[in-house]
């Protein structure tokens, strides 16, 4: 399902669809914190966060291509980019 068809389903907005995505600075530096002790992990560690970081710039780009404020956390699908504002 298109990360973008969640919005609005059980009180999901884009806000918290880029909550869901993103990886808190303080979780990202206990992980990385965790793959200095456990170099053997390291690589999975990096590339899930990569992978977050990534489907986190495919919905910026998707709200960007349906004409939405990319900028706008409480923006809802279909509202269209403010006027100057």
């Amino acid at each position: 399902m298109s990360l973008l068809r969640l919005v609005g389903r059980n009180g999901e907005d884009v806000a918290t669809i880029r909550e869901t995505i993103a990886v808190s600075p303080a979780i990202e530096r206990t992980l990385l914190a965790y793959a200095d002790e456990y170099p053997e992990e390291r690589g999975a560690i990096v590339r899930i966060l990569a992978f977050r970081n990534q489907v986190a710039e495919e919905f910026r780009r998707l709200l960007a291509k349906r004409g939405l404020d990319v900028g706008r956390d409480s923006q809802e699908i279909g509202a269209p980019l403010s006027q100057g504002a």
